[in-house]
């Protein structure tokens, strides 16, 4: 995030103006789909977040937000369906920008489970 602009003018679904993130998408398939945000940084503590769209990039409406605690190497994990053929639009922030030094962001999907 070292460089990077506000993404919104306002808060906005959890992010205050002062957070900096990256952009991801995927697109849904009917499956349950689970996302892992696992940050890694330099011996600072920094809450982190995921936060989940759908829309187009001029009118997004926010699903979900989700903020980790401030621990270095605590992963953020949300499971949800993804409906088949939607754009999801993932913003992973962080509150103090600049200090990041990696992430690792994992989208995996498995079948809805068969009612009992």
């Amino acid at each position: 995030t070292m460089g990077a602009l506000p993404d919104f003018t306002y808060d906005t679904c959890g992010i205050t103006t002062a957070s900096r993130g990256v952009w991801h998408s995927f697109v849904g398939t009917g499956k349950v789909t689970r996302l892992e945000y696992q940050k890694s940084t330099m011996g600072y503590e920094n809450y982190h977040d995921i936060s989940i769209f759908i829309g187009s990039c001029q009118n997004l409406f926010c699903l979900k937000n989700l903020e980790s605690s401030r621990y270095k190497e605590e992963s953020t994990i949300h499971e949800f369906i993804a409906e088949a053929g939607t754009t999801y639009y993932l913003l992973l922030s962080v509150k103090l920008f600049g200090i990041t030094n990696s992430y690792q962001m994992k989208i995996s999907e498995y079948d809805v489970p068969a009612n009992d």
